[in-house]
């Protein structure tokens, strides 16, 4: 089977340049904009890394300033960015306040009454 050519800005921007697909049916030779390469060889999927708090890292004031300052790089967003960004933020900053908390480095108390506070602030920094 001859290498066909990619028309330039197939999903690779390599044009002519990119290798050839072999195989049959639509998008053999040239891969589409969404699909996904290959992963890279001879590497394992990444694990998560499992967040393990420590004192500093559950102090209330620490972690009140860090909500703080998490989402003033994107300021400029639209308000429904912002919106879902904070989302995120309360989401895992709750998880974070439990794993403080089983690790008894703050009070069920202490989490809740923060996480509460966290999710009453202002969106915009």
């Amino acid at each position: 089977m001859a290498a066909t050519r990619c028309r330039s800005g197939s999903a690779r921007g390599l044009g002519d340049q990119a290798p050839a697909r072999r195989g049959t049916g639509i998008g053999a030779a040239c891969p589409s904009r969404l699909e996904p390469g290959p992963p890279p060889t001879g590497t394992a999927p990444s694990r998560p890394t499992l967040y393990d708090p420590d004192r500093t890292t559950c102090d209330v004031e620490r972690i009140r300033r860090a909500f703080q300052q998490q989402l003033q790089p994107y300021a400029d967003q639209s308000p429904a960015v912002l919106a879902r960004l904070r989302e995120l933020q309360l989401e895992m900053t709750r998880r974070s306040l439990k794993r403080c908390v089983e690790r008894e480095l703050l009070t069920a108390q202490q989490a809740d009454q923060l996480a509460r506070e966290l999710a009453a602030s202002p969106i915009r920094p």
